[in-house]
């Protein structure tokens, strides 16, 4: 069992507690299964990161994407949720098989039944 977060202005700290930082506005792939399995179906998490507004130099964490079982899940801030681009009401149990989707106080929380958690908050935290 790892954690992977993201936090601030493009720091990534890896499953392996490797820090990292990368300063850009991409899409970047956090975890992804290259071999699916029966017990183990195909899932993406990727992180997008724009600059920030006010004219700083700074690039932050904006969008959370999440492709499983042939449906994308996009979480925004604000607790806004996106499935295959439609905006969801949370709690959002049954849409996605095996997926739920739920606010707490400051985060946006994505349980796969696999036993993967995401974790996206108002103050561009991601934790996987």
């Amino acid at each position: 069992v790892g954690v992977c977060q993201l936090q601030g202005e493009s720091h990534y700290v890896s499953f392996d507690g490797s820090n990292h930082s990368i300063p850009d506005a991409c899409t970047h792939i956090l975890v992804k299964v290259c071999h699916p399995a029966m017990d183990l179906p195909f899932f993406k998490i990727s992180a997008k990161h724009e600059k920030e507004e006010g004219g700083t130099e700074a690039f932050r964490l904006h969008e959370v994407y999440i492709d499983i079982y042939d449906a994308q899940v996009t979480l925004k801030k604000g607790h806004h949720v996106l499935i295959n681009s439609k905006k969801v009401t949370l709690p959002a149990i049954s849409q996605i098989p095996g997926v739920s989707i739920k606010s707490s106080s400051i985060y946006t929380i994505v349980n796969f039944k696999i036993g993967v958690q995401v974790k996206f908050d108002e103050n561009h935290l991601l934790e996987i």
